[in-house]
C-alpha cells in the first residue's frame, strides 16, 4: 500500500543487514510501499559536511565532544530532508531501528491525510511531556509539544517543513534530534501522536553512533552547556507562545468568517 501523497523511506547502512532483514518484515507485514535510503557512514562524509560542521561550537554547546557517527547521523537526515524539500510528496522518515506497535498501516494513513499545516509529526512515543491535543478531522489525536522530545526515529515531514530544515542546518553544531527540539532555531512546530506509531528497539539492535558517555568533557564546557540549554529554554518558549498567539488569531478569523 501505497500511502497518500507521501513517501517512505527508512535510513539504514547499505550494509546493515540484520537491520533491514527486520525493517523489511515489519514493513511488509503492514503491506507497506517503502524504500531504504543508504545512510552516509562516517567514511562517506562530503567536504560539503565537514566545512557545515562546526568543531567548536559542537563543544560549547553539547558540552562535550562530537562522535563522528553523529555528523553521519545528521547528514543522511539532511540528504532527505533536500529531496523532500525539492518534491511536492510529502516524506515518512525512519531510522532502521524503529519498531512498529498497533495498527501501524491504518495509523499511518491517517496521519498522511493530515493538513501540510502539520508540518512534522513525531511518530514514535515518548515519556511524558508538556502538550496539548490539537483538533484533527479525523479520529487521530495530535498533541502539540511544548516541550519537544528527543530522539528521531520516525517522523512525517512536509516540503515546506523539510525546507525550513534544511535552510536552518547549514551550520551543523548539534545532534539531529537536539536541531530539531530547539524550534527557535528552525521555526517549524513539531506535533505528537497520543498514541505513537513506532517505538525504537533497545534489544534487537545496537546504536550505530555509540556510547557517547565516554566521550571527552572539558569541566568548563558544562557551563557553557548550561548557558546554552537555559538560553535556548527561553527562546524554545517565546518560540512557543507565538506559535501559539498566531494559531489563536487564524481560528478568530475563521470563525468571523463562518
Amino acid at each position: 500500500m501505497r500511502l497518500p501523497n507521501s513517501q517512505i523511506h527508512v535510513i539504514s547502512l547499505q550494509w546493515a543487514t540484520y537491520r533491514r532483514h527486520k525493517t523489511s518484515a515489519q514493513m511488509n507485514a503492514a503491506n507497506l510501499e517503502f524504500q531504504y535510503f543508504n545512510a552516509i557512514s562516517a567514511n562517506q562524509l562530503s567536504e560539503e559536511y565537514w566545512n557545515a560542521f562546526n568543531e567548536k561550537k559542537f563543544l560549547l554547546c553539547n558540552g562535550r565532544r562530537h562522535h563522528i557517527n553523529e555528523i553521519a547521523c545528521f547528514s543522511s537526515h539532511r540528504e532527505l530532508w533536500r529531496i523532500c524539500a525539492s518534491g511536492n510528496e510529502n516524506f515518512f522518515i525512519f531510522e532502521d531501528d524503529f519498531v512498529f506497535l498497533d495498527h501501524p498501516a491504518e495509523t499511518l494513513k491517517k496521519v498522511a491525510q493530515l493538513p501540510e499545516s502539520f508540518g512534522f509529526v513525531r511518530l514514535e512515543g515518548t515519556r511524558p511531556k508538556p502538550a496539548k491535543r490539537v483538533p484533527t478531522n479525523s479520529d487521530l489525536e495530535v498533541i502539540r509539544y511544548y516541550k519537544v522530545p528527543q530522539r528521531t526515529t520516525g517522523y512525517r515531514l512536509t516540503p515546506k517543513a523539510a525546507e525550513n530544515l534544511l535552510r536552518k542546518s547549514q551550520s551543523m553544531y548539534l545532534p539531529v534530534d537536539v536541531f530539531i527540539r530547539n524550534i527557535h532555531i528552525h521555526k517549524v512546530q513539531i506535533y505528537g501522536l497520543k498514541d505513537p506509531a513506532i517505538t525504537y528497539s533497545t534489544k534487537i539492535v545496537t546504536s550505530e553512533i555509540g556510547d557517547r558517555g565516554n566521550l571527552p568533557r572539558p569541566k568548563w564546557a558544562k557551563i557553557t552547556r548550561a548557558a546554552y540549554r537555559t538560553l535556548g529554554a527561553l527562546r524554545n518558549g517565546l518560540q512557543q507562545i507565538s506559535t501559539a498567539i498566531t494559531m489563536h488569531e487564524k481560528r478568530s478569523r475563521s470563525d468571523r468568517c463562518t
